[in-house]
């Protein structure tokens, strides 16, 4: 039917789009079903009886309809009302929009009582046990109306499930019911000792579930499937009594998943069956027969499930019991607990629910124009058109539009600089294309551009895009892993690195004024080291994504795939051990002892709570859920008439103090409190009730605990099952009260749920009920009644004499923390219990068997050591490697008199509270000293005592501390061994958010604290804002401002003084004016200095043109979109390729005026052919069409197309510069104005003069509009504008260096592959079979874990040499190309290829550091800044050979040569642009060039770099254009990035004679290796792309008759870990494998050395499997070099610095490659020249090539261009020289 058109068109036309402001009515639109709503199936209207007789189409735009939920209004109900009323979005129903409390939002919460307010948390109200079987997941479907089935029919297949006998790895099993007389395993042919341990396993394991289990199959030898067996699947075993037959199924058989994600458009298969009548087959098995299973399709690859199975939800297992609390928010519908008979209390239905808004989370303003990427014609609508640029796109267009209109500029550009230093990329992540978390993100950025940095950082650190992007989301602890899965697995250490080199330190110690600091042999020291990094990995694990919620755009399914709120954290995925911090102490310190907290801290002075409103389950503590289902939890009822307590958390506003209440959303106690009934019988608590159904949960002040105590005493899980040894002092486990002459089963006589106490406190609690606290055996749960919870520990004591029968002296309640001592000093925590009457086995992170080591400081003796010392001299116990030792703990003062303030602060390492916290009486008065006081403990008189408590103001963030004088120091007996008192935040056994949350913020302050922050972050932001070489003295004056939190700025006449900032360390708004009121930002006469100031970055000069210029979009275009910059000009918003963002901050170009004078040029990483012509052709356009994308725009394509498109005509753009000048009829005046707007009125006289002449010539041939135009452009292209530099011109005209003529000699070519970010070349060449002395794919496999490739599946390949420790390796599977090439005899590889170690001894294993000395092999900085490549070119062209040299997309410092003569060329993978197309004069090209001449040596180097390289682009584009313009490949290329850039450079080789070169080096690259995450996924995906470009690279080359002419040499920063990390991924390592390829390459063998151990035992191995290179890459590089033409010793050596110590280490031509010789077959005529590269005949006879693209654009030559007068003006015009430092001046 149709839709009225009338009705549509009386709301208006917006941008093309009619825009419906009222709803349909007619009946055909309840035709439409909701599901037909969804983003990814349109929705067509037609409007019949169109102007020309046809109809026209309309298509529904599904735009999202958001609410305000800011933190300043959060919604009333939290969105409760529209999840109520069934509201959908994208096909799925509707989730609670409220918003998590964190700390974002915490101050602005509310207390909603609306009625339909919702919250998708627990409120811990009555529950009932489901168990899943196929009756209630049937049920479940019924009452949601949601699709939830068994998941049936996924196959058991190799490489998909892994074996079950795999040391590691869980594996489920169904019970199957065999028909009579089938027996058991019949078919499968097992050994004998494979069904005793798989059988044995069932019998043992704890999983419960009767229908499928789980099991792990552990490390432990007694566990050992036949070698036989070790890769079996899918067979049957018998359990050890011979009664159940198992089966090995699926890892994801008869799991249990909510569907609904998967009944929609998402599935194809709905979309075809639908479309053809067909039922819906996900809704059809429940719909139809109402079936709870779903089967997988057989026809369908398993890869398939893997690759979607993220996005239904789990719910669990066929046979798993779960709370009915326990479901998706989705599941817990009223209808499904109605269905189900779960009963509601007055909490559960109570209206008073926190409800929390989010940042900026604003409702849209769908009529805001330009949006939309979708293009429509005719009826249909080709959704596949969305690719990731198209959702790049979205954000880059928000960003543009904000920093083009918004009056808040230096907030903007503040928060552009922050952005730069704080990078996410998509680019490195799983989901891209979401818009809003990318924008969430930068808002960070926007709110604190005048904050403070340590705020920043902390939401910089909870963010889930940073968390996908470094990748310690969902990063586990190695405890943890072992204890689960038995892995050998550690934390990802990503994060820990780069919030220390590149968000707050650097590399380097630096003084004040930002110079390093160096030690006795004049050397820079290292800021951190690789033990730092691996300790604060630790810290940052435990992080998860929160739940999914509406209001917020999530096109990803699963539960928790919210990108928006902060992370939380998961307590139990954490870290609990010590952990070193960057000063020598740890990260505790200064915290104050949790068992030094006073008696009943909940009533005490700082106490601390939190509203909860009508749930109550703490935020932050987990001691809240009986174990019983069905039973109320037993809360601490406050008493109104009583209780001081009460009063304080009321806050009444009557005159009675019981009520009514006012709930603030926290209270912190300002004064201590007595306690009132039974708050006076506890020692603590979680949650109290205040009124009815109103709950606040009491937050326990910071503290840390003591690693090693004494006088332990044991404490039990309620199950029997664990033990651990606790400090009695502690309020940390439960009573477990026995009658006085019984035991075994203990009870509980708790005052609320998940109680706990102190040892004395449980003592008198059973003493009071007539019993006593004994040695359990369990607490069963029938007779916990509402005390227990999961995590219970119980508290266990026997007397001393039991029965008459002699304990042993030490009793049998008592236990002893003991150390275990690695060989590196590291130490682990070992518990001893024993004697217990029950069992005694430990918790196993406390085992002696556990291998949770952390560093300790020992002191000056050392520690024992099981090789050198036998354990101290036998004092204590060997245990291989390792030491065991029992430990002294004492504590002892400090200070026995008043010490100074910075002593007391070097010296004591332990907090405390307000002494008033402990109560009056308690301390004595003060005792004042300089800036110190101290308080003495009342029962001391007055002495120094290890309980005095000293009080001082902290130097960062201007509070009051205290600190403890006390120094905790643990020794082993009989010797002189010590070191201090590890403290750590989370208990051992039972950690907690709220102590994670703790730790995290101890983990920012101990970088944010650290020297080097003030000086790193003033040289960083000085450089974003304009000056790349700052002086010290302004950066020092710039940390200056940001350690204190101030800046003054006196007026120039000193009458008066402004202060900006916060006075808090860390403060942006005082660092900033400091950085932009600089004397060196604002002196005019500092212009005239020739290393003052910068390039400016690419990005900034196209904005500043559109602000400056007056952009104006069309209507309909408010949005204003720039297509492709990142591609084109190498700078877009939310686009940097990787974590350095777009270029480095000490980048050196490898020759030109700013490497003469050993400056840094951070955007000249940009400045290069590519780039440079694109950003000019762009604004060019935008010029002379407006906005679109027409002669190499900007803009988005016009509908009209670019045919017969005119200059000045703007009517088919989206927008154009609508900048008039102020005096229109004065020429001079016009670019004088211009001058001031774009240059800051630096333009020389020489150019002013050169576009005034260009104006006037214009303005008499076409008019003042076509003339005005043309000066904008010359404008754009000088010097003055692109840098912050004044030039002064030489007296001789610059002449571009001469071009290559054509030529037919002899030709190589070097292909350096990159594969950026540390490939797992572990995972690239594996020992295969032949090996020496032992099964080295075994020791791999056990090495790797999880990450070993299979086998079978691995490409083999003969080792051909005697040297390696196999005779057999294996090829990833997707590497066929690689394995050809090698039996083919032409492709090597290289193993264990590295930096000498000689030469890096700080290993930090950095991406930075560790690409340099692969690309520049240079480690010794003899030639700074230049690259392996761009030295090879620098001795050939010295030695007369014509070189290029060519990058791919972007510079690389590989190809950088010292000699002027080795400038390379950067050439996109995409089809070269050509400098300006369609000039608007015959001289404008000329006219750039002589705008950009030759400059005198008193002109600023980044005004002639920018010149110089703009005159070498327009001559590098001519030659380039043309090459490519009339060279094709004969070969089908893979449209991959690396198969564009192989395409490209084949391209260019087969152009090579037109180019007149005889030797050529290239650079590619292929990023996205640096696996944090997943590793065997991304190589499988980066293999398979760089095979294929490989294949069709060797195939051309082929075709050209080039192969034997090329080497391919692949390359990478550092090999990876061989021991996998929590993520399934691997970490930065340093030896790694890369290959060589190409004709004349002796292929077919391995050099330099495979590790023959690859084992934590291996001599090689530095850590976690970091490999020692054994082979250095200049070794390698020696050989290729000579084949090159390089051999003499001296150019060797210059081409190679450091290989002067390679030794006998060196290869040579010889050993790589079979012949150095070149015969080409390259002969040919000059008449076949002229005819293949366009050569003119010359004067004289002579060939002349054409040397620049203005013979190409207008023909004119060189000779005819006239002189102009050099000459040179001082614009004092200060104010606009912050033009740069926002986004451009406006007129």
């Amino acid at each position: 039917p149709s839709l009225d058109s009338a009705s549509i068109k009386a709301d208006g036309n917006v941008d093309g789009q009619w825009m419906l402001q009222t709803d349909l009515t007619q009946e055909m639109c309840d035709e439409i079903t909701i599901d037909h709503l969804a983003i990814n199936h349109p929705i067509f209207g037609r409007l019949p009886g169109g102007g020309d007789g046809m109809d026209a189409y309309v298509i529904h735009d599904p735009r999202l309809s958001l609410l305000n939920n800011t933190l300043e209004q959060p919604l009333e109900d939290g969105g409760g009302s529209l999840v109520q009323s069934g509201g959908t979005h994208n096909g799925a129903s509707m989730l609670c929009s409220n918003v998590p409390r964190t700390f974002l939002n915490e101050d602005t919460c509310r207390l909603s009582q609306a009625p339909t307010t919702c919250t998708s948390q627990d409120m811990g109200g009555p529950s009932i046990m489901l168990t899943l079987d196929e009756e209630t997941v049937a049920r479940l479907s019924g009452y949601s109306k949601r699709y939830v089935y068994l998941m049936a029919g996924l196959r058991v297949e190799k490489g998909d499930t892994l074996p079950p006998c795999t040391p590691g790895v869980k594996s489920r099993w169904a019970k199957v019911q065999k028909p009579h007389g089938e027996l058991c395993g019949g078919s499968d042919d097992l050994h004998l000792d494979t069904q005793s341990a798989i059988g044995l396993l069932l019998d043992e394991s704890k999983d419960l579930n009767s229908a499928v289990k789980d099991i792990p199959f552990p490390e432990e030898s007694k566990f050992r499937c036949a070698s036989s067996d070790e890769d079996k699947i899918g067979f049957e075993v018998l359990n050890r009594d011979g009664l159940s037959c198992w089966k090995h199924v699926h890892q994801d058989h008869m799991s249990v998943y909510d569907f609904e994600y998967w009944t929609g458009p998402m599935h194809a298969g709905n979309v075809a069956k639908e479309s053809r009548g067909e039922p819906n087959p996900i809704k059809s098995p429940f719909d139809l027969y109402g079936y709870a299973n779903l089967t997988f399709p057989w026809h369908h690859p398993m890869n398939r499930w893997n690759e979607f199975k993220n996005g239904f939800e789990f719910i669990g297992r066929l046979g798993d019991t779960i709370d009915f609390r326990d479901l998706p928010e989705l599941l817990r519908g009223q209808a499904v607990a109605d269905g189900f008979g779960v009963a509601t209390d007055d909490a559960a239905t109570s209206n008073s629910i926190m409800v929390c808004g989010s940042p900026g989370e604003v409702s849209n303003d769908p009529t805001i124009s330009g949006a939309s990427f979708i293009p429509a014609t005719g009826d249909k609508v080709d959704v596949d058109l969305m690719s990731d640029r198209d959702f790049f796109q979205h954000r880059a267009t928000a960003w543009t539009t904000i920093a083009l209109t918004a009056p808040d500029q230096l907030r903007q550009r503040m928060a552009w600089a922050l952005a730069q230093l704080l990078v996410v990329s998509p680019i490195a992540m799983e989901n891209r294309r979401n818009t809003e978390n990318f924008l969430t993100y930068y808002d960070i950025f926007t709110r604190h551009a005048f904050g403070n940095y340590r705020d920043i950082l902390l939401e910089v650190s909870y963010s889930p895009i940073m968390a996908d992007f470094l990748t310690f989301l969902d990063s586990r602890s190695a405890s943890l892993i072992w204890e689960k899965e038995k892995k050998r697995i550690y934390a990802d250490e990503n994060y820990a690195r780069e919030i220390m080199q590149l968000f707050t330190l650097g590399l380097v110690r630096l003084n004040e004024d930002g110079t390093p600091v160096l030690d006795e042999t004049g050397g820079t020291i290292a800021t951190y080291n690789n033990e730092n990094i691996m300790s604060l990995s630790r810290a940052w694990t435990g992080f998860e994504r929160r739940k999914k919620r509406s209001n917020v755009e999530n096109f990803v399914p699963g539960p928790n795939s919210n990108r928006i709120d902060p992370l939380m954290i998961n307590p139990e995925w954490r870290d609990v051990f010590p952990k070193t911090d960057l000063s020598g102490g740890f990260l505790g310190d200064k915290y104050p002892l949790c068992e030094d907290l006073p008696d009943k801290m909940f009533l005490r002075k700082g106490a601390r709570y939190r509203l909860l409103g009508s749930s109550r389950v703490p935020e932050y503590q987990s001691k809240a859920k009986p174990i019983l289902v069905g039973v109320d939890p037993k809360n601490l009822k406050l008493k109104p008439s009583s209780s001081s307590l009460f009063r304080e958390l009321c806050q009444s506003s009557g005159t009675s103090p019981t009520g009514p209440c006012n709930y603030a959303n926290e209270v912190v106690l300002s004064n201590s409190i007595e306690c009132a009934g039974n708050e006076c019988s506890i020692d603590t608590v979680q949650v109290v009730e205040v009124t009815k159904n109103i709950f606040y949960e009491f937050i326990r002040p910071p503290c840390v605990e003591a690693s090693f105590f004494q006088g332990g005493r044991v404490i039990r899980h309620w199950n029997g099952e664990a033990n651990i040894c606790a400090n009695p002092a502690l309020p940390i486990a439960a009573e477990a009260c026995c009658p006085i002459d019984g035991g075994g089963e203990a009870k509980r006589k708790c005052l609320y749920t998940g109680e706990e106490m102190t040892f004395r406190g449980a003592l008198q609690r059973c003493s009071e009920a007539g019993m006593r606290v004994c040695d359990f055996k369990s607490v069963p749960e029938l007779s916990c009644d509402e005390c227990c919870i999961e995590s219970s520990f119980h508290w266990v004591n026997i007397p001393a004499v039991t029965s008459g029968i002699s304990l042993p002296r030490r009793g049998r309640d008592e236990c002893t923390v003991q150390v275990k001592i690695r060989a590196d000093g590291y130490v682990a925590i070992v518990h001893d219990i024993g004697g217990l009457r029950y069992d005694d086995k430990v918790l196993p992170p406390l085992r002696v068997d556990n291998k949770n080591f952390f560093r300790v400081y020992w002191g000056e003796d050392g520690y024992p050591l099981a090789n050198s010392n036998n354990c101290g001299g036998g004092a204590c116990m060997s245990v291989g490697e390792d030491c065991i030792c029992k430990v002294v703990v004492s504590d002892e003062a400090v200070f026995s008199s008043m010490p100074r303030k910075e002593d007391a602060v070097s010296n004591i390492f332990v907090g405390a509270l307000d002494p008033l916290a402990y109560g009056s009486g308690s301390y004595t008065e003060a005792k004042h000293g300089s800036n110190i006081v101290a308080y003495h403990s009342t029962s001391e008189d007055s002495t120094f005592s290890r309980r005095t408590i000293f009080e001082l103001t902290d130097d960062f963030s201007g509070r009051q501390v205290f600190l403890k004088n006390s120094l905790s120091t643990v020794r082993i007996p009989g010797t002189a061994y010590n070191f201090r008192n590890p403290p750590h935040f989370l208990s051992l056994f039972d950690p907690e958010v709220r102590d994670a949350a703790v730790e995290t913020e101890a983990v920012i302050d101990s970088v944010f604290r650290h020297d080097n922050v003030a000086p790193f972050l003033a040289t960083r932001f000085i450089q974003r804002f304009g000056l790349s070489n700052p002086s010290p003295r302004l950066v020092k004056s710039v940390a200056s401002a940001f350690r204190r939190g101030m800046y003054s700025f006196e007026s120039s006449d000193g009458s008066e003084t402004i202060e900006y900032g916060s006075g808090e360390y860390g403060s942006m708004a005082a660092m900033l004016p400091a950085i932009l009121l600089d004397a060196e930002f604002r002196a005019v006469v500092l212009d005239a200095d020739p290393s003052s100031g910068s390039l400016h970055e690419p990005l900034l000069s196209v904005v500043a043109f559109l602000r400056s210029m007056e952009f104006q979009p069309q209507p309909g275009n408010e949005l204003v979109k720039l297509l492709s910059m990142e591609s084109r000009i190498g700078q877009m918003a939310h686009e940097p390729l990787t974590v350095f963002s777009f270029f480095l901050p000490h980048y050196v170009p490898g020759s030109g005026p700013i490497h003469s004078a050993s400056l840094v040029a951070p955007e000249a990483q940009l400045l290069a052919m590519s780039p440079v012509v694109s950003a000019l052709n762009g604004l060019f356009s935008l010029t002379k069409y407006g906005l679109l994308s027409c002669m190499h725009g900007f803009g988005v394509k016009p509908k009209d197309g670019c045919s017969r498109l005119k200059e000045g005509d703007f009517s088919r753009s989206s927008g154009k510069v609508s900048y008039e000048p102020a005096r229109n009829s004065d020429t001079a005046a016009i670019i004088e104005e211009l001058s001031t707007l774009l240059t800051a009125g630096r333009l020389s006289d020489t150019n002013k003069e050169e576009i005034i002449a260009q104006y006037k010539a214009r303005e008499k041939e076409e008019g003042k509009e076509a003339a005005l135009r043309l000066a904008l452009q010359l404008m754009i292209a000088t010097p003055e504008y692109r840098t912050s530099g004044v030039t002064r011109k030489a007296e001789d005209e610059a002449r571009p260096q001469a071009a290559s003529q054509p030529t037919c000699k002899a030709y190589k070519a070097v292909v350096f592959l990159m594969l950026q970010g540390g490939a797992d070349s572990y995972n690239m060449l594996v020992p295969h079979s032949g090996c020496k002395d032992k099964d080295m794919y075994e020791e791999y496999k056990q090495a790797r874990q999880h990450l070993a490739l299979d086998k079978d599946a691995i490409l083999q390949i003969e080792s051909n040499s005697e040297k390696q420790p196999c005779t057999k390796f294996g090829l990833h599977p997707q590497l066929p190309t690689l394995q050809g090439l090698y039996n083919d005899d032409s492709a090597l590889f290289m193993a264990n290829i590295g930096t000498p170690m000689e030469i890096y001894d700080n290993r930090l294993y950095g991406h930075e550091q560790m690409q340099t000395v692969c690309k520049q092999m240079d480690v010794g900085r003899n030639t700074t800044g230049t690259g392996i490549l761009g030295r090879f070119v620098d001795v050939l062209q010295a030695s007369g050979v014509t070189t290029g040299a060519v990058s791919i997309n972007y510079v690389s410092e590989t190809l950088q040569g010292k000699a002027k003569s080795s400038s390379n060329m950067v050439v996109s993978e995409k089809n070269i642009e050509q400098f300006a197309p369609k000039p608007s004069t015959q001289s404008f090209i000329p006219a750039i060039e002589n705008i950009n001449g030759a400059s005198s040596w008193r002109s600023s180097v980044f005004a002639e770099t920018w010149s110089s390289v703009l005159r070498e682009s327009i001559e590098q584009n001519t030659v380039a254009f043309r090459a490519l313009e009339s060279s094709e490949v004969q070969v089908e290329f893979p449209k991959s990035s690396i198969g564009k850039q192989l395409q490209t450079v084949a391209r260019l080789i087969s152009s090579r004679k037109c180019r007149g070169v005889e030797r050529d080096v290239f650079y590619v690259s292929q990023g996205g290796y640096d696996h944090h995450y997943n590793v065997n996924r991304g190589l499988k995906r980066n293999f398979i792309e760089l095979d294929e470009a490989l294949a069709a690279f060797v195939a051309e080359l082929k075709e050209q008759d080039h192969y034997d002419n090329v080497v391919v040499v692949s390359s990478s920063e550092f090999g990876r870990t061989i021991i996998p990390d929590s993520r399934g991924g691997s970490d930065h390592g340093w030896g790694g494998n890369n290959f060589m390829f190409g004709g004349q390459v002796k292929g077919g063998q391995i050099v330099g050395q495979y590790p023959s151990d690859i084992s934590e035992e291996s001599e090689l191995n530095l850590g976690r499997g970091r490999m020692l290179p054994t082979t250095s890459f200049d070794a390698i590089w020696s050989g290729i070099a000579r084949w090159f033409g390089i051999e003499q010793d001296a150019a060797l050596d210059e081409a190679l610095p450091f290989r002067k110590y390679l030794k006998d280490e060196e290869f040579t031509d010889a050993d790589l490659f079979i012949s150095s010789d070149v015969d080409d077959g390259t002969e040919c005529s000059e008449e076949e020249l002229a005819s293949i590269c366009g050569i003119d005949e010359g004067q004289n006879g002579q060939n002349v090539r054409r040397s620049a693209a203005v013979e190409l654009a207008t023909g004119i030559d060189r000779s005819e261009r006239g002189q102009y007068t050099i000459g040179f003006v001082v614009v004092a015009v200060a104010v606009v020289g912050l033009g740069f430092a926002l986004f451009g001046l406006r007129k």
